[in-house]
């Protein structure tokens, strides 16, 4: 899951998904109720979704070149192949009615264009809505509340009390082998696990020594992290 916390100018339709550009055309004002705060907006663009709304800025690729790639050689008309992604949450944090801006907070999956659902809660208001700030405020196991300003890492003793375990920061399963097995995860060889394909990582005496990919009970050790 991924959770982003924006700032979106309703009102307002410049054609591309973001605050830059020429406005096409401006319409009617939004009032406080069409966006209450601290409940699920009225436009509901929730649930899973295919992203064939995909903004020309952005860097899907289409025939080996990227979409930005495309819209600054003038070239606009291109079929982008959808995917499917979701939107988990959607919770309007504030509404200003005379500068037409609020700030949303989204969870979604990876792939998914937050610029395209601003315009699409825009679209389902009946105006035009673009992105005017975006902050990733959790993503996977990590959030901004456990961050680290860079300025505060001074040397390498500050930098090892804010380091993450890596089975905090990937949700992998974890693989308990034995000394026996252990021999093998050095020189790279697989062993066997009756378990979910997938990655995991390789745990000896409760720390991890190598990252592995599993397929049909055989796990593969990709990299291994003993000197």
């Amino acid at each position: 899951i991924i959770e982003n916390e924006l700032a979106a100018l309703i009102n307002d339709d410049t054609g591309s998904f973001i605050a830059v550009g020429v406005m096409l055309h401006q319409v009617k004002a939004v009032t406080a109720d069409l966006v209450p705060v601290n409940g699920v907006p009225r436009p509901d663009v929730t649930g899973n979704r295919q992203t064939g709304g995909a903004p020309i800025y952005s860097a899907i690729k289409v025939g080996g070149q990227k979409l930005y790639e495309l819209a600054r050689n003038g070239v606009s008309d291109v079929e982008v192949p959808e995917r499917t992604i979701n939107v988990s949450k959607i919770e309007p944090v504030n509404f200003d009615e005379n500068t037409q801006t609020g700030k949303i907070l989204i969870a979604c999956s990876k792939g998914t264009y937050i610029r395209s659902i601003i315009n699409d809660i825009g679209q389902r208001l009946g105006v035009g809505a673009v992105m005017t700030s975006l902050i990733r405020s959790k993503s996977g196991g990590m959030s901004v509340e456990n961050s680290v300003n860079v300025n505060d890492i001074t040397d390498v003793d500050v930098a090892q009390k804010y380091l993450i375990n890596l089975d905090k920061v990937f949700n992998f399963a974890s693989v308990e082998i034995d000394d026996v097995e252990l021999e093998r995860v050095k020189n790279g060889n697989s062993i066997r696990r009756n378990i979910s394909d997938g990655f995991a990582f390789i745990v000896y005496n409760s720390e991890i020594i190598a990252f592995a990919e599993i397929s049909s009970s055989k796990v593969k050790i990709k990299k291994v992290f003993l000197q």
